[in-house]
């Protein structure tokens, strides 16, 4: 089955930015022998720890583009020229030796920093949104401000927990049509690098992997019998896409994640709606502007 590839700037070496892992493990292991309670919800999985670059089939995998140029298949790495640049400056300065996180998000707020998105957000519109696109869609998002010290960043606003690889649900779409949905660009606006996290195989294609496994094999899982009976439309509802990944690397814990590096002042393009995800590392807190709509690689 096709998997997801990662598209490079044209001078970019596959090694330089890509690398991957030996698979999943459940977040609750990293505290199994510590006195700290999980910063983890229930249920997540995060990537092992242990990175190396790709093998020479593992980059050929990663890297041959889908005859379609399909953005649901293809996660990018965005570079910027001068005039990104300098309104990142503006947003570096302002933020310059400011580690609290709330004092962070009131920094951002300022008019000077303000402008400076919407600046950038012009730039990525005219660069990068697919014709036909409305400039409101593709104008979604904001400054984001999260903590970067453990292995994943994404925070569940209803329980202030980590939600570690996950699914996107922005636009509460099927499971099936995911590949119909909206992608996303986030800008590491920080001074350090970052990454994007992420498995290459696509919602829909877990679902039908899932579906296929004996029933016996599902059971025990999060919403393992659903995930057999359910149909693929209701199945997001009945379950949940994460939960669906989730099931997934509890059966194939060894199947690899792969990062890419994000350098201060470059953005990935991902289809989040539709791929297992998240990020880490970058500077601490971890600085990004992130927009969401219909976008498409610039030649």
């Amino acid at each position: 089955m096709p998997g997801v590839v990662v598209a490079l700037p044209q001078d970019a070496n596959i090694t330089e930015y890509v690398q991957v892992n030996s698979g999943t493990l459940p977040a609750s292991s990293l505290y199994e022998h510590t006195a700290s309670k999980s910063a983890y919800e229930p249920g997540a999985v995060v990537p092992r720890f242990e990175w190396r670059g790709p093998t020479r089939d593992e980059a050929a995998i990663l890297s041959t583009p889908h005859p379609a140029g399909s953005v649901a298949m293809s996660v990018a790495l965005v570079q910027f020229g001068a005039t990104v640049e300098h309104h990142l400056s503006t947003i570096r300065e302002e933020c310059s030796g400011n580690r609290r996180v709330q004092a962070l998000k009131q920094i951002l707020g300022r008019k000077l920093c303000r402008d400076a998105f919407q600046a950038i957000s012009t730039v990525i519109d005219d660069r990068f949104r697919v014709p036909g696109c409305l400039v409101s869609e593709a104008q979604a998002g904001g400054f984001c401000v999260k903590l970067s010290e453990h292995p994943t960043t994404t925070v569940n606003p209803r329980t202030n927990l980590l939600v570690g690889l996950h699914l996107d649900d922005w636009y509460d779409l099927p499971l099936a049509k995911r590949k119909h949905a909206a992608n996303r660009i986030c800008l590491n606006a920080g001074d350090a690098d970052r990454f994007f996290l992420f498995l290459n195989v696509p919602i829909w294609t877990i679902c039908e992997i899932l579906r296929r496994r004996p029933l016996d094999e599902l059971k025990g899982l999060v919403g393992g019998e659903r995930i057999a009976s359910c149909d693929l439309e209701s199945l997001h509802r009945s379950v949940g896409g994460t939960n669906v990944a989730r099931a997934f690397m509890q059966l194939f814990p060894d199947y690899p994640v792969v990062r890419i590096r994000i350098g201060p002042g470059q953005a990935y393009m991902a289809p989040t709606e539709g791929i297992v995800h998240d990020a880490g590392g970058g500077a601490n807190p971890d600085v990004t502007i992130m927009l969401r709509g219909f976008f498409r690689p610039s030649d």
